[in-house]
């Protein structure tokens, strides 16, 4: 949903204007799309912080969710004896995003919409 900062800030910027049939190619630097690699975004976690049942594999991406309720990815880069080591970078920090745009169509927003602050489905529908 266009303006309710569900889209990464480059590709919004670029979408501003555009009408129905227009087509465009666009590239978003780390910056203006999920941000710039951070270093410090490698953390070193206790192993007993994640649930016993769980067989922790290398790449495997959890969602977890910070205290004031955000969610975010972690992305396990390190198993150790008594630590795991986590990214919790986004997937796509520090990559050039690229972009192939067509607007098939433009409409409103519902109200419904508008206090979920997202886009729902064809006939209303989505999931939370």
């Amino acid at each position: 949903m266009h303006g309710s900062g569900q889209i990464v800030p480059g590709l919004e910027r670029s979408l501003e204007g555009l009408v129905v049939g227009d087509e465009r190619k666009v590239v978003v630097e780390p910056g203006d799309g999920y941000g710039e690699y951070q270093p410090d975004g490698l953390q070193e976690i206790p192993r007993d912080a994640f649930p016993r049942e769980v067989n922790l594999e290398i790449g495997q991406q959890f969602e977890a969710r910070s205290p004031k309720g955000e969610t975010f990815p972690m992305i396990v880069k390190e198993l150790r004896r008594e630590s795991i080591v986590v990214d919790l970078n986004h997937p796509l920090a520090g990559r050039t995003l690229h972009f192939d745009v067509r607007v098939l169509s433009i409409r409103d927003a519902t109200p419904a919409e508008l206090s979920h602050g997202h886009a729902h489905g064809p006939h209303g529908g989505h999931e939370h």
